[in-house]
């Protein structure tokens, strides 16, 4: 299975069934896959740069940030929430409902945000 949201892609499942003509528009994308993935990989693509990249995974809640004076945070409604879904860092199409949240003051949209993707909540084992 592929996944795309601008130029980056998740690859997950098996890769017997991907060939090499099928990741061809993956060119140019950052691809998140399993090392089994690489020999069909290293098949459709000339070079592959491996993207080293370090996660800090926060364990205890963040605080809670009070909003400046005269700016309120709520969810966009109507017009105030308009995106280009294809631009890097824009909410993809399977962002989750409701999980957008913009900043206003005097009527006048300061930011909007919304995640690129929601996980949940690792639980003790």
């Amino acid at each position: 299975m592929a996944v795309r949201c601008a130029d980056h892609c998740l690859l997950r499942g098996d890769p017997r069934v991907c060939t090499p003509t099928g990741l061809a528009p993956l060119a140019g994308a950052y691809i998140d896959a399993p090392q089994r993935f690489l020999p069909v990989l290293g098949a459709a693509f000339r070079w592959l740069t491996p993207w080293e990249r370090m996660v800090y995974l926060r364990e205890e809640p963040a605080p809670r940030v009070a909003a400046p004076a005269g700016v309120t945070v709520r969810r966009p409604t109507g017009s105030c929430w308009r995106s280009n879904r294809t631009s890097p860092g824009s909410p993809s199409p399977g962002a989750v409902p409701g999980s957008s949240r913009a900043a206003v003051s005097c009527g006048a949209r300061l930011a909007v945000g919304a995640p690129a993707a929601e996980g949940r909540p690792r639980t003790a084992a």
